[in-house]
């Protein structure tokens, strides 16, 4: 089906128009926390407020334009025992082995409870987003 000149089976974005934008959206949220750690130098807090909304917005577009991209990529892919292996080993390991090293040594791990926060991420909620999707 075309619709003004977009094939719907192709999709709204290219995949290249999709990560440029979310390159944008990512240097958004990053300009907006370097410029709010230093907005104190600054004094203008209606141009901190602003540039900190800017990182509000890209968080928004990236979200918005990833969840784009996972269902045009997996909508005619089946979840099978494979995919959920790859799935684990690319993002659950490195996830994990990195999270257990920072817990290790700033001393975070003190009884069991320490450990299941960091087994399901809880105290990271972008994991808990990559693991559901």
């Amino acid at each position: 089906m075309v619709y003004k000149g977009l094939s719907m089976d192709r999709g709204i974005f290219s995949k290249n128009a999709s990560l440029f934008f979310r390159g944008i959206a990512i240097l958004m949220v990053i300009f907006s926390h370097y410029f709010e750690w230093g907005s104190a130098a600054t004094g203008n807090e209606g141009l901190s407020l602003f540039v900190a909304s800017l990182g509000d917005w890209g968080v928004g577009i990236f979200f918005m334009l990833s969840g784009y991209a996972l269902y045009k990529g997996y909508r005619d892919k089946n979840t099978d025992r494979i995919y959920i292996i790859k799935r684990l080993k690319n993002v659950y390991i490195p996830y994990f082995v990195i999270a257990f090293v920072i817990a290790l040594f700033s001393g975070a791990l003190h009884d069991g409870a320490d450990v299941l926060r960091l087994v399901t991420g809880a105290d990271y909620w972008f994991m808990i987003t990559i693991f559901i999707i």
